[in-house]
């Protein structure tokens, strides 16, 4: 029975050092090449105590003298311990070898989707890089690394709410639909690989860019820089009015998270918006303009009574938020945002009574993160005006929602 999903096959060949204690005195090369091999000290370790005891057995007989002609040979007791010793190695090491096998290849499994892992997004950054493909969701995914400050915010306050999604990085299309899909078919990726060259699908890649960069004319202040100014012990209430800036900015964010449900999925209004808040990536970007865009920067208004906060959000921006908005996107661009917006704003309350009960461990949590972030973004070119950039939230949630929409477009069509 195979151990892993790779077959009896992959397992055997991968299990070959078995044969090294079969040699009796190479067992321990068995055991370091294991550990080696699947990055466990403890048998490399295990090998190398191995090679010292018979070494060590062989210099103790070479040692000994040899009996003089005629005599009567005597039993050292010493010489019988080493003897059992060594030759007792020999059954020990093959028994060892077959029980450690199965931990080896689950390590040698997951080691070897690692490496498959890191070929997918050096093969889709080159790609990228050379410009040798037009998915523009490949684009924006590949530079959104595990260690990334971006990717790093994310998991960490959508690990403060246990009912965001399990938050996972992937690379590009493929990954997002192996996401909704483990055992998607490679005629369901290639599908989706299509779907994301739709103009709808760039359109709302623009939009999601545009909320992380200072010159496109909406002004969005976000990134690092939304989080940090809202962490510092500042006096004053946390409210819509007290900041009609950030206020607008937030309603801003909201028209482009409507316009994007309104580009990237099909049917009426309702059922785009069902369809964004089923996919997790919705739901992860729902979650981070409810914690990120209105928890942190207006925690007054949230601990408020009423829980209609969306309604007084959109208020509070006025019609400001809406021209700005217009006025990068066009006329129709607002009206398509304004239908879904209506439809999106009783699911955002709902999920900003959820975060309401968090706003202190989100807090707690941003303000572990944003020295680490600011300090990053000082070493680039010298402050946290450049966190706009430096941290773009938005073009990273847009590609995420562009990659999974398609996806599961691709995973519900027809596939030949």
């Amino acid at each position: 029975m195979a151990i892993t999903n790779r077959g009896s096959g992959w397992e055997w060949a991968q299990s070959w050092w078995l044969l090294l204690p079969l040699g009796w005195l190479t067992a321990c090369l068995g055991f370091i090449y294991a550990g080696l091999r699947a990055g466990r000290f403890k048998w490399t370790l295990t090998g190398l105590i191995y090679g010292a005891v018979t070494v060590g057995c062989f210099y103790f007989f070479l040692q000994q003298p040899e009996p003089a002609v005629g005599s009567e040979a005597q039993t050292d007791p010493v010489a019988l311990i080493v003897g059992l010793i060594f030759f007792g190695m020999w059954p020990v090491g093959v028994i060892h070898a077959l029980l450690i096998r199965k931990e080896f290849l689950l390590h040698m499994d997951a080691r070897s989707k690692v490496d498959e892992r890191e070929l997918d997004r050096r093969r889709t950054e080159v790609a990228a890089e050379y410009k040798v493909s037009d998915n523009r969701i490949d684009e924006a995914l590949v530079y959104f690394k595990d260690d990334d400050f971006t990717v790093r915010m994310m998991s960490t306050l959508f690990s403060v709410l246990p009912f965001a999604p399990d938050f996972r990085t992937y690379y590009n299309v493929e990954g997002a639909v192996k996401r909704l899909q483990p055992d998607a078919s490679e005629a369901a990726i290639a599908k989706a690989q299509q779907l994301a060259l739709e103009d709808d699908v760039v359109s709302a890649l623009k939009v999601g860019r545009a909320l992380d960069t200072a010159d496109t004319g909406l002004g969005i202040v976000t990134g690092a820089r939304n989080i940090y100014s809202h962490v510092k012990d500042t006096p004053g209430r946390r409210t819509f009015e007290a900041d009609p800036q950030q206020a607008a900015d937030a309603a801003i964010k909201a028209l482009a998270m409507a316009y994007m449900v309104a580009k990237l999925f099909d049917g009426g209004i309702t059922d785009k918006v069902r369809q964004f808040f089923e996919l997790k990536a919705g739901k992860e970007m729902a979650l981070y303009f409810a914690s990120a865009e209105v928890a942190l920067p207006f925690t007054d208004n949230l601990l408020e009574a009423g829980g209609n906060w969306m309604n007084s959000l959109l208020e509070s921006a006025g019609k400001d938020s809406q021209k700005r908005f217009e006025g990068f996107a066009g006329g129709g661009a607002l009206g398509q945002a304004k239908q879904i917006l209506e439809q999106l704003q009783t699911q955002m309350d709902g999920f900003l009574a959820q975060v309401k009960m968090y706003a202190d461990p989100l807090l707690e949590k941003a303000k572990s993160i944003a020295p680490t972030v600011l300090n990053a973004a000082d070493s680039i070119s010298g402050g946290v005006a450049t966190a706009v950039d430096f941290m773009p939230a938005w073009r990273y949630l847009s590609a995420r929602l562009a990659a999974e929409s398609v996806a599961s477009r691709a995973l519900k069509g027809p596939q030949s």
